[in-house]
């Protein structure tokens, strides 16, 4: 897993709009996610929700701001299980901003590398619930045009 300055996700973030002053970064560097590396922690996300009994109601009581801050802090916590580097942090993280459709919202997000590029994805956790009365967790990709606003960013 490739680590960089933090610095470098400070100014993708600001090249997409949010100002320097909403972006808190919590770790000097940050190792950075595929794709992949973040369909897995959704599956181990998941997981740890059902143990915890959290979100399982179906309810609006947990609702996307309580998902994107429980995403964020786990993957924290996974990063340092599954790849044991507690020298870095992990370059997903949490953003509220305002939908260009719906209003404000909180989803997380991911910096990755694509041709020595620093890139942003905006994912948002998703709850399935199956017929047998369990449920699944997925990470969906938001597109970055839903964002009208960037209101927070926390990594």
């Amino acid at each position: 897993m490739k680590t960089i300055p933090s610095r470098h996700v400070v100014d993708a973030l600001i090249k997409l709009g949010c100002a320097e002053a909403q972006i808190f970064p919590r770790d000097q560097s940050v190792a950075l996610l595929d794709e992949k590396g973040v369909g897995l922690f959704g599956k181990r996300f998941g997981s740890w929700l059902w143990r915890a009994n959290v979100g399982n109601s179906g309810d609006e009581s947990f609702d996307c701001d309580d998902f994107a801050g429980a995403a964020a802090f786990f993957a924290r916590l996974d990063h340092a299980t599954w790849h044991g580097n507690v020298d870095a942090g992990v370059a997903f993280g949490e953003v509220w901003y305002v939908d260009s459709d719906t209003g404000p919202h909180a989803v997380n997000f991911s910096a990755h590398s694509e041709n020595d590029q620093i890139k942003i994805k905006l994912w948002e956790p998703q709850v399935q619930w199956n017929e047998n009365g369990t449920r699944q967790v997925s990470m969906r990709e938001v597109p970055l045009s839903r964002v009208s606003l960037w209101l927070f960013c926390s990594f």
